[in-house]
Formats: C-alpha cells, structure tokens, sequence
C-alpha cells in the first residue's frame, strides 16, 4: 500500500528564497495526487525554516568596558516574541528587575563593588533557536586624582585651596625677603658706626 501511494504522489521542494540577513528560508511543497478513478488533486504548502537565533542587546557597558563606579545594565532582546531562559553573573543565577518598556521585557542589573564581571545570557525563540551571548566588563578602583576630578566641589576646593597656599607662599617669601633686606641694611649701618 505504501510503494502504491509513493507511486502516485508526486512532489517537490522549491526553495523560494533565503535572506542574507537572516537564516529564514521559505519552502513551498507542491504536490500532485491522482487518485484510481484518475481525479488529480494539486495541493501547494508553504513553510518557513527559521534557523536564526534570539538576537540579545546590551544597554549600559561595552564588551571588556572598564569603568569607575556603579554600572546599570539592561537586557532585552530584539524580537519581543522571544524568552530570555537565564542569566547569569560569574556563573550564579541572577534575578534581575524585569519592566516592560515599548512593548518589551528589559531586565535591569545593577554592579557597584570593584569586581570583574562576565554576564551571560541564555535565550531561545518559538522554533527552538537558542543563543548564549557574554559581556565581560570589569568595575575599577578609582585613584586619588581621578576621585577628585570626578567630585567636581572637591576639584573646585582642591583648586582654590593650591591656590591659597601658593599665594601664601610667595607672600612669605616676599615678607621674608624684605625683613632679610632690612635686616642687611641695618647691620650695614650698624656697622658704619
């Protein structure tokens, strides 16, 4: 009964077209069925093959991003119809705020301690694509004077303060200078008596 049915159906696949930017491929089945009294039936089925994966972009770091103080990353993916499986931060499972923003789940991470960072996130879509995508990012130690130049108020007072001293300074120097000078003309004449 099978090889009486193959016998009978004929068919084939056309590959209608495959876009560059995705791996989406449209598929038409086209058969033609005849049946023992003759009556031929044409039946045309088109179907997708989604072969591209859930697409996950990060708002907030660059890729190997050093900075200096809190971090607030965002997640989210390019097709609203995709799910975010997981993510994780250095390997632990990481519960993140979720809020909807246009009409897509973001989910917000914050990072304040000095650390290195690696967040990955797992990701699929409704044919099954899965991703994982990394970002690593490192939050640094500030110095001494990259403190104070962030701290505008302190740089301010910092400023003004150098200034004061060095203003103080040449005061000094000056005061000094003319006691020495009046000083050597006293003795001067002190010694013509």
């Amino acid at each position: 009964m099978k090889q009486a049915i193959n016998d009978k159906v004929r068919g084939s696949i056309v590959h209608l077209y495959k876009t560059s930017r995705s791996e989406r491929i449209i598929n038409v089945l086209y058969f033609e069925v005849k049946d023992k009294s003759g009556n031929v039936k044409q039946l045309t089925v088109e179907f997708i093959l989604d072969l591209t994966p859930p697409q996950v972009i990060f708002d907030g770091v660059e890729k190997e991003g050093e900075y200096f103080g809190p971090v607030d990353l965002s997640v989210r993916l390019e097709d609203p119809q995709d799910t975010i499986q997981s993510i994780t931060v250095n390997g632990e499972l990481y519960e993140g705020e979720v809020s909807e923003e246009d009409g897509e789940d973001v989910v917000h991470l914050s990072f304040s301690e000095v650390n290195e960072y690696q967040v990955e996130v797992m990701a699929y879509d409704e044919a099954g694509n899965e991703v994982t995508e990394e970002i690593p990012f490192s939050i640094l130690e500030e110095s001494v004077l990259s403190q104070v130049y962030t701290n505008k108020p302190l740089l301010v007072y910092t400023i003004v303060g150098v200034l004061v001293v060095i203003v103080a300074g040449v005061a000094v120097a000056i005061i000094r200078s003319r006691n020495t000078k009046e000083k050597l003309t006293e003795d001067k004449m002190n010694k013509e008596e």
